[in-house]
């Protein structure tokens, strides 16, 4: 393997590794990013933002605070890299619990980096539209309720 290729994958399992422990403030979720990194989630319809790396990290540790076991991933499938591209396609496979039950979800994330491939310039997340409303559906339901209380 080439130095490049072994450093986006290094950069990639870095990725993943930052998903898996993103630390109590969710600063490992964007940790080997560069400052202007931004990160679709798609497919469009579920009508999220294009994310900062400051909007993605709040929306991640918000979200992480809701579960009761937060999602572990790993890949499903060994990473494509593009070292021409410096882009690396992962297939991921997410499994943690909800306050409603299991939460089970599919990734394929595009990873562009950096010309040296240590930092991601942009994160492209594709991922199970069902799984994702029927979380965020649950996070919506559980926020209401505590309002109410309030």
């Amino acid at each position: 393997m080439s130095p490049l290729r072994d450093q986006i994958l290094k950069t990639a399992q870095g990725y993943l590794d930052g998903l898996n422990d993103p630390g109590p403030d969710a600063a490992g979720v964007i940790a080997l990013r560069t400052p202007d990194c931004t990160q679709r989630i798609l497919p469009q319809n579920l009508q999220q933002p294009v994310h900062t790396n400051e909007s993605y990290q709040a929306f991640m540790g918000a979200g992480s605070k809701l579960m009761v076991k937060p999602p572990k991933f790993a890949f499903d499938s060994e990473p494509l890299v593009d070292e021409h591209a410096r882009k690396v396609v992962l297939h991921m496979l997410g499994k943690g619990e909800s306050p409603s039950g299991p939460y089970n979800n599919e990734y394929f994330i595009i990873l562009s980096t950096t010309d040296d491939g240590t930092k991601i310039k942009e994160v492209v997340e594709f991922l199970d539209s069902r799984a994702f409303t029927a979380l965020i559906e649950t996070f919506t339901k559980l926020t209401q309720e505590s309002a109410a209380q309030s």
